[in-house]
């Protein structure tokens, strides 16, 4: 479909063209219709919208929205329009579809139907994953796809749309790597400015960025920063782009913060620290709606403990998910880093009310469990799934809040080289 306004001084040379197979026309094409005329009130066409078999028209010259329906069937010629509504100048249109009423992948409070899980690689030296955001499938069987966001890939997730949001962290600088539809399409394809943007430079506060999480209906992306002098949360608009401050941050020093979920259904967000506490700061959103640019100090501070006292150093919690429905969180516990076999997940109930020593509901350890180094975890609304770096695996652990933990095998596995985050890719995120 294609609208001609003719001469712009004109008002009632408008012209609309109906034009067929056109992914495979070159050169001149003859019409399959053409709606001209006086009849038509088609003077200056500015824009137009197709919605099913109806054409909507933004007819500037003459004050009005023009509905053709049935546009693809017809005669041509002077055909008037089968609805006019008035409008002062209208330049263009758009159609308002219904927003997506699904949770944002982190926010799932019931079993979902994936497409897979994505899973990103961070390799101690350089290799042929370094860069690399995967998909694979749910059962933890094969790979479906691959992108390259061209960046030392710290910890990946997804908005309702199904673009990625990707922070990198180098030796002088860090950031976010935002890329369009990365969780159902771009197989094969890599990072690229002409579709996909960066949020780096030093007005952004980013050093050593870690995990992150976003919030679609707000729009705000939530970042981890892990440097030593300024660590905590940073908050961005996720229409941000190039060499952005952050909207809101939350102060976690001297603690350093390695990942964060954030609920919009409590305002609250859980960060996972490497000192092996969970900081809890209360009503985000609506503090940054009050004009709040730094919000000092956490509300709580949780501490797992196993009957009454604090798990043993070394702990060094990185994954963190919540779950609003049942009210639980979930951790992974990488203990030292240098050991393969001391990684653990803990579930922790009452979460939204915690403060100081929370006893661990399910404590999954031990060397059935593969569990070394689990750098991220995401849950499923049943299932959780663990990017376990140092053994080279993704686990996932089935029924995760009726587990009964210990030294328990994983009830799935893929071996992957050096995952660093784990996302789950819903059905939902492929539907308009």
């Amino acid at each position: 479909m294609l609208s001609d306004v003719g001469s712009a001084s004109d008002a009632s040379d408008g012209s609309l063209f109906v034009l067929n197979n056109i992914s495979v026309a070159d050169g001149e094409v003859i019409p399959s219709r053409v709606i001209t005329g006086p009849a038509t009130q088609l003077g200056n066409p500015v824009d137009i919208v197709l919605s099913g078999t109806e054409l909507r028209v933004a007819e500037k010259a003459n004050d009005a929205i023009l509905v053709f329906a049935n546009i693809f069937s017809g005669q041509s010629g002077d055909i008037a329009p089968d609805l006019i509504t008035s409008a002062l100048k209208p330049e263009s249109l758009v159609q308002l579809t219904t927003p997506k009423q699904d949770a944002d992948i982190s926010d799932s409070t019931s079993p979902v139907v994936l497409l897979g899980v994505a899973v990103s690689s961070n390799p101690a030296a350089a290799g042929p994953t370094t860069g690399q955001i995967s998909r694979v499938n749910a059962a933890l069987t094969s790979e479906l796809s691959q992108y390259n966001a061209m960046q030392n890939i710290e910890s990946v997730t997804f908005d309702i749309a199904g673009n990625s949001y990707t922070s990198f962290d180098t030796a002088d600088s860090g950031g976010i790597v935002i890329s369009n539809r990365v969780a159902t399409r771009r197989n094969g394809e890599q990072y690229t400015a002409a579709q996909d943007r960066i949020i780096s430079g030093s007005n952004t506060g980013l050093i050593s960025p870690k995990g992150l999480d976003v919030d679609s209906a707000t729009g705000l992306i939530f970042v981890a920063e892990n440097n030593a002098t300024s660590p905590g949360v940073l908050i961005y608009s996720a229409c941000a782009s190039g060499n952005a401050a952050p909207l809101l941050s939350l102060n976690t020093a001297p603690a350093r913060p390695w990942d964060v979920d954030y609920d919009p259904a409590t305002d609250k967000a859980f960060v996972a620290q490497t000192n092996g506490t969970v900081a809890v700061f209360n009503e985000v959103r609506n503090k940054w709606l009050a004009g709040v640019t730094n919000i000092s100090a956490a509300n709580s501070i949780i501490t797992p403990a196993i009957n009454g006292t604090a798990v043993a150093a070394p702990t060094n919690l990185h994954g963190i998910d919540y779950d609003f429905a049942s009210d639980v969180l979930m951790l992974s516990d990488v203990g030292s880093a240098a050991d393969a076999s001391d990684g653990k997940v803990y579930v922790l109930n009452n979460a939204s009310s915690a403060n100081g020593l929370t006893e661990i509901a399910v404590n999954i350890v031990g060397n059935n469990t593969a569990l070394g180094n689990p750098v991220d975890i995401m849950y499923s609304g049943q299932h959780l799934y663990v990017a376990e770096k140092s053994n080279n695996l993704v686990l996932r652990f089935d029924n995760i809040l009726s587990s009964g933990g210990g030294n328990i095998a994983a009830d799935a596995s893929y071996v992957f080289t050096a995952p660093e985050s784990v996302a789950i890719v819903p059905v939902y995120l492929n539907t308009p």
